[in-house]
């Protein structure tokens, strides 16, 4: 937890203008070359001066819509971006997953096919999506599909 959080601060500090070698060589990188690193964050720092980042997210979108050729300057950063942003914080989101899948196949379900517990389970998990969903609307699209379905269900 303390390496993902210093790898976030030396990104956003870097964003201010704030890099120094200590703080690069503390962040545990093996796939990253620590000098290249190095040199993109003064890079950075130059490109950031005038806006201020929260989130490390804001600085990825940031990098992300810098023209092609300027952004292929960053690739060591986009590196550190990317481990930033995919990197799991807390295994809340998988424990709670498997909870749910834990409650979706039952002895009752011992039968169901892997395709169909996928899709069950990501609508378990994301109900909060659903529920935001006009659930009208594809009633309608699943109707209007096939003649079959527009005798038996009727046409809206």
């Amino acid at each position: 937890m303390s390496t993902a959080a210093k790898r976030e601060k030396v990104l956003l500090d870097s964003a201010k203008g704030l890099v120094s070698d200590a703080d690069l060589s503390t962040l545990q990188l093996s796939r990253i070359d620590i000098a290249s690193l190095g040199l993109q964050l003064r890079m950075l720092g130059g490109l950031t001066k005038e806006q201020a980042f929260h989130s490390v997210k804001e600085l990825a979108q940031f990098v992300s819509a810098l023209h092609p050729q300027t952004r292929g300057l960053f690739s060591e950063l986009e590196k550190l971006i990317h481990l930033c942003l995919c990197l799991p914080v807390s295994t809340a989101c998988s424990e709670r997953s498997f909870s749910a899948l834990r409650r979706l196949k039952t002895w009752l379900r011992s039968t169901v096919t892997q395709r169909r517990l996928t899709h069950m389970a990501l609508l378990h998990v994301h109900k909060d999506i659903l529920d935001d969903l006009d659930l009208q609307v594809h009633i309608d699209d699943f109707i209007s599909r096939t003649p079959e379905r527009k005798s038996t269900f009727g046409v809206r």
